[in-house]
């Protein structure tokens, strides 16, 4: 601020309340105990500093901001929480209140709005979660500012169901100490700028839904996430299930070599391909659905996969636009454990090439596998009078295999 005179005289203009003295010692102006270094902090400067052009809109450093709207007069907002950590916070309301809070159900939570408006909150302090589960006051939320260094420790359900929430920008934050992501952005089906990129997740063991049903999204950069502590049934399972607009996926850099879960991770997404390389399923004992109804997809190589612990792979790779499956035919079955683990394996349009198609006969048949299963090999045709037609024809005969596919090549 370099023309304090200047600054002084619109505050006047602009007829906000005369409390505004000058601090001989610090050589600011001061106004309600927001010196001129924090008059980020105090709502009139968002309504007349900028106004009067000192400034292009708020600025933010460790504190949590987001803003909500409302419609109408004497209209309450509630910042919902769950009993999880050690609450100590002042929340600045936008309109000039303040309050500070203690407790997850503290009062001092919801605000009543004099008027309707879009209003910015921000809180300090320690605010260790927060969680809409949608529910109460999500429709309200427009956008997160800034998640801040507040105390995070669990973003469980968090912003679920913040369908008017259009932009998330995580900005300067430490999310070191969070351990659930679980629906995190679940159904926030309205973003279309979501920015994790300054998240730590090394503590994170459940990333279960995180991103789920964020249909508006075209892009997702989580090459940042460390994913190495992900574990369990709920470590990956469905993260970004119907994320239906994004238009690449990178997620290179995962350790997925604890989770045993991986049902619908990358299902109902519109991408044309990707890059699977380096997912670890050693630990995988579920993988069904994990591609499932992601129609564009017209190849994946899956050679990397370690099913030698995988139970079911029902709907696994139930796409109908595949042409071809690389390293399927090197999947171990043998720990297989219900009779529907093969059920609609592949859709009734996909397929692998013949030459695919002939080796998995061929190396499924040589395993010790499960009897009585019901495999869906979609449009996928093997060669007539070759080792994997006697390799299907066993399968059947032997371990009473009903194999449907599309017949000869």
């Amino acid at each position: 601020m370099s023309n304090p005179t200047k600054i002084y005289n619109d505050y006047v203009r602009a007829n906000l309340p005369n409390t505004m003295t000058f601090d001989t010692t610090t050589d600011r102006y001061d106004i309600n105990n927001h010196s001129f270094f924090s008059f980020n902090k105090a709502n009139w400067y968002f309504k007349y500093v900028t106004k009067f052009g000192y400034a292009s809109g708020p600025t933010f450093t460790t504190e949590f901001a987001m803003t909500i709207a409302t419609t109408g007069a004497n209209e309450t907002f509630t910042i919902p929480c769950q009993n999880n950590g050690t609450f100590n916070a002042d929340i600045e309301w936008g309109d000039g209140s303040v309050s500070t809070v203690t407790s997850y159900n503290d009062a001092n939570l919801t605000h009543t709005y004099a008027t309707a408006g879009d209003h910015l909150i921000r809180i300090t302090g320690s605010f260790p979660n927060i969680r809409f589960n949608n529910a109460g006051d999500k429709l309200k939320v427009k956008s997160v500012e800034n998640l801040g260094i507040v105390g995070w420790t669990k973003f469980e359900r968090a912003f679920r169901g913040c369908t008017n929430m259009t932009s998330f920008t995580a900005g300067t934050t430490d999310t070191s100490s969070v351990v659930n992501m679980v629906e995190m952005f679940r159904d926030c089906t309205s973003l279309t700028s979501l920015d994790v990129s300054s998240f730590d997740t090394s503590s994170v063991t459940v990333f279960s839904s995180m991103f789920r049903s964020c249909s508006s999204l075209t892009s997702l950069d989580v090459t940042n996430f460390d994913t190495s502590s992900a574990s369990g049934s709920n470590g990956i399972q469905g993260m970004f299930q119907q994320c239906s607009s994004l238009t690449s996926l990178d997620v290179s850099n995962f350790d997925t070599s604890l989770a045993t879960n991986f049902s619908s991770v990358f299902r109902q997404l519109n991408l044309t391909s990707l890059d699977v390389s380096n997912i670890d399923t050693s630990s995988a004992t579920y993988l069904g659905y994990m591609f499932a109804d992601s129609n564009n997809l017209t190849s994946l190589d899956l050679s990397n996969f370690d099913t030698s612990s995988t139970q079911s792979m029902r709907n696994m790779l139930n796409c109908s636009s595949l042409t071809s499956i690389v390293g399927a035919e090197d999947f171990d079955i043998t720990s297989f454990n219900a009779l529907n683990s093969l059920n609609n394996f592949m859709d009734g349009n996909g397929k692998m090439t013949t030459a695919q198609y002939d080796a998995l006969l061929v190396k499924w048949d040589a395993q010790s596998v499960l009897s009585n299963l019901s495999p869906n090999f979609g449009a996928s045709q093997y060669t007539a009078g070759s080792a994997a037609a006697t390799a299907r024809a066993n399968l059947i005969s032997s371990d009473g295999w009903t194999i449907t596919d599309g017949g000869t090549a």
